[in-house]
């Protein structure tokens, strides 16, 4: 860790140590920024939701998949 001679002769003009009063300054955001990172969200959630309903119908036709399997000998029994 430095000490506040080190940061003296780098003629840093911010805080050094925890718990100072402006210790985590961050530097001023772009307008758009916050913005941009909405609509990244916004459509990671659309995908989500679109990741979702494909799981559920891959489920309903496999389910479909196994019935037909499993009853069809059952049917051709029964017909004749």
């Amino acid at each position: 860790m430095l000490s506040a001679t080190a940061f003296n002769s780098l003629n840093i003009s911010f805080p050094y140590f925890g718990g100072f009063p402006g210790r985590f300054l961050l530097p001023d955001m772009q307008e758009d920024a916050l913005g941009e990172l909405g609509q990244v969200l916004a459509a990671v959630h659309v995908m989500s939701d679109l990741w979702t309903a494909y799981g559920i119908a891959q489920f309903f036709c496999i389910l479909m998949l196994i019935f037909r399997w499993v009853l069809r000998p059952c049917v051709c029994v029964c017909v004749r």
